[in-house]
């Protein structure tokens, strides 16, 4: 047997009493009073995002529920308080123990509601003494009819019906956590609306809007006896749109490129190259061959059948007008009408041959005293007023560098260059190259308007005319 010395037991025994000492101390120290300690709760991840929730089969009704953790750091016990008129879908108990740590629940049972899925953000407030913690609980719960696809990573795909032509999408990541959701359309699952691309903390999504919205006014049909299309730019189909009434407001996806709108033979097609900007167009149905003009691109038809040619003369006494033709011409023809729009002349030649009408109309132009002739157009649109405007046209650009290829491109179709003016773009302005503008120029100035689609041909409208002096 091994003996120690008499000596080393008494060091062996002062060392034993001296770390009995020195726990004591740290044991009365942590038994200080709260004065010295900072009284608070703690909550383990207090900010939650959940996996969305969803009805099992056969489920009508759905308990949401999770559970935070609040710790007592103390020695003291802590009242706590939970305003039930904020918080009645919490509970806790009303003391958290010293050293100890209570369940804060959350659980509410639902119904199932409209939409595709219901954002759950709720926020607790729990108050003890002048100090607080706060949590915050975020998830989705997705309405029972929508149809659930397990992926083979573990995500969920639900897909819930919103109408006869789209239907509403959320993906999950593995994890279950919302990834993305919005609309997409049944014909061609373009995504349409606003998505969700990044998930973060509380409701915060990244929020991104795919598609185009724009608001238009059919102008001379029936939108319900019309077919309603528009064309997905990657495969060039047309796929079907829904409209119930004339003036629609309709979100378009981003791979949409036109909407066309059909009648029988009739049709109109408007280019889908802008999103929404607070501006109804207006559309109008043409039928093939029918005489139209452009007007911020979008074409409107017009009346060209009739025979009223507004004259403008050029600045002269009424009296000396009187002296030259104009009595000549009734006297010559007496079927020949006249009347004044707004002080301009209109010649009425509905009651003449055709022979007679081409000659009026090449001594008009030989005459000196003529500025130009302009067939009256009468817009279709229910009113049949006239329209007069000048045989000038002009469109802007923001710099004069395409000015020359401008000036060629409108020789082409008998326009002339007149003037450039500079306020805040440059306005070139532009002639035709004959004093008659009848169905020939409007279908020049046409052809001008599309050789330049990027641009905005204006023609020099005066005014909607009506009809007031017969003479």
């Amino acid at each position: 047997m091994f003996y120690l010395p008499i000596s080393m037991k008494r060091l062996i025994l002062i060392a034993i009493l001296f770390f009995n000492a020195l726990s004591n101390s740290f044991a009365q120290n942590a038994a200080a009073p709260d004065s010295f300690i900072h009284k608070r709760l703690e909550c383990f991840k207090p900010d939650r995002k959940l996996p969305v929730f969803y009805y099992e089969k056969g489920e009508s009704k759905k308990t949401v529920t999770d559970t935070f953790w609040i710790w007592n750091t103390t020695q003291n016990d802590i009242s706590v308080y939970l305003n039930p008129y904020y918080h009645q879908d919490w509970s806790m108990p009303n003391v958290v123990k010293a050293n100890s740590k209570v369940p804060l629940v959350f659980s509410k049972v639902f119904d199932n509601f409209e939409g595709c899925y219901y954002p759950i953000n709720q926020i607790a407030r729990i108050e003890y003494g002048n100090e607080n913690i706060t949590v915050t609980l975020y998830t989705q719960l997705v309405n029972k009819n929508s149809t659930v696809y397990k992926m083979p990573d573990g995500s969920l795909q639900f897909t819930f019906p919103l109408d006869s032509v789209k239907h509403h999408y959320l993906y999950t990541f593995p994890n279950g956590i919302m990834k993305e959701t919005g609309c997409k359309l049944n014909a061609d699952s373009s995504k349409i609306g606003g998505i969700v691309i990044k998930a973060r903390f509380g409701d915060g999504y990244d929020v991104a809007y795919h598609g185009k919205e724009f608001s238009f006014e059919l102008m001379n049909a029936n939108i319900k006896d019309c077919q309603v299309y528009y064309r997905n730019v990657k495969d060039g189909k047309d796929y079907p749109i829904y409209v119930s009434s004339n003036k629609f407001n309709y979100l378009f996806p981003e791979n949409a490129s036109e909407i066309k709108i059909v009648k029988d033979s009739s049709l109109v097609t408007y280019p889908l190259v802008n999103g929404a900007n607070n501006r109804t167009f207006s559309l109008y149905l043409l039928y093939p061959n029918e005489p139209y003009r452009i007007v911020d691109h979008i074409k409107q038809p017009i009346d060209y059948k009739h025979h009223q040619y507004a004259v403008f003369y050029y600045a002269l006494p009424s009296e000396e007008i009187s002296r030259t033709t104009l009595k000549d011409y009734q006297k010559d023809y007496p079927n020949l009408k006249m009347y004044n729009i707004h002080h301009k002349t209109v010649f009425d030649l509905e009651n003449l041959n055709e022979t007679s009408r081409a000659t009026i109309l090449q001594d008009l132009q030989k005459d000196s005293l003529v500025k130009y002739i302009i067939k009256l157009m009468a817009k279709t649109d229910g009113k049949n007023n006239f329209q007069i405007f000048e045989n000038s046209i002009y469109c802007f650009f923001p710099t004069t560098i395409q000015q020359e290829n401008l000036i060629e491109k409108a020789k082409q179709y008998n326009f002339e260059y007149t003037s450039t003016a500079f306020s805040t773009e440059y306005k070139h302005s532009f002639k035709y190259g004959s004093k008659l503008w009848d169905e020939k120029a409007m279908q020049q100035f046409n052809k001008l308007y599309e050789s330049y689609p990027y641009y905005n041909f204006k023609m020099n409208f005066l005014f909607i005319a009506e009809q007031d002096t017969k003479r």
